[in-house]
């Protein structure tokens, strides 16, 4: 009886065995690899890994990006973005009729209102101008009044009129002030007097250079 019930035990352990071997095929074949990205229970290893790649992939494009970049600002002949010296007092103004670009110690620099031609005077925009050269300025709008003052002189015109005042003595305009999309605009040769500046015209390239 003892003998038969551990023949019965052995068998029986034996056929659990060999049905334990059969299911592990069976998951083995039909179920995920571990730490696969079907593998429901990811590894921390296995996530470490994808990051890594793809931080890695961003690096390889944010390189190539840049290289891009650096290749069209040589097309250019300069740096894309904009300049980090701002405009010194003292520099010399270039300004040319009808663009919105003016240069300011070889610097671009867009402008609201161009200088225009206006019944043959050349007209500049006198807060622009001012400004560059180191000016404060005040305008008010019941008088239509622009005053203006330098380190040495101040200058007061109001709109429409060919008389201004320079230091509180009268100076006559070549051409009354207008203004032009919400901005006053001054004869050239004003410009040299009210702000004590040297004036050039260059007829051929219809440039102003203002050199304080």
């Amino acid at each position: 009886m003892r003998k038969y019930g551990y023949k019965y035990i052995a068998a029986l352990a034996i056929a659990l065995l060999l049905v334990g071997y059969g299911l592990g095929k069976q998951v083995g074949a039909g179920g995920f690899l571990p730490g696969s990205k079907e593998d429901p229970l990811v590894s921390k290893s296995y996530v470490d890994h994808q990051i890594t790649s793809e931080v890695k992939d961003l690096q390889q494009q944010v390189v190539k990006l840049n290289d891009q970049i650096q290749r069209l600002e040589k097309q250019l002949g300069g740096s894309i973005g904009p300049d980090p010296r701002p405009p010194v007092k003292g520099d010399i103004i270039k300004l040319t009729i009808g663009s919105r670009t003016a240069y300011i110690g070889g610097r671009a620099q867009e402008i609201e209102v161009p200088p225009i031609l206006s019944n043959g005077y050349t007209m500049l925009p006198l807060r622009f101008v001012g400004e560059t050269l180191g000016a404060s300025f005040d305008f008010e709008s019941k008088t239509k009044t622009v005053t203006f003052k330098t380190a040495s002189r101040t200058v007061k015109l109001r709109i429409g009129e060919r008389t201004a005042q320079v230091d509180g003595k009268d100076v006559r305009l070549d051409k009354p002030a207008e203004i032009t999309s919400g901005r006053t605009l001054v004869p050239l040769r004003f410009v040299g007097e009210s702000l004590g500046a040297g004036v050039d015209w260059d007829n051929a390239k219809k440039m102003v250079t203002i050199t304080p």
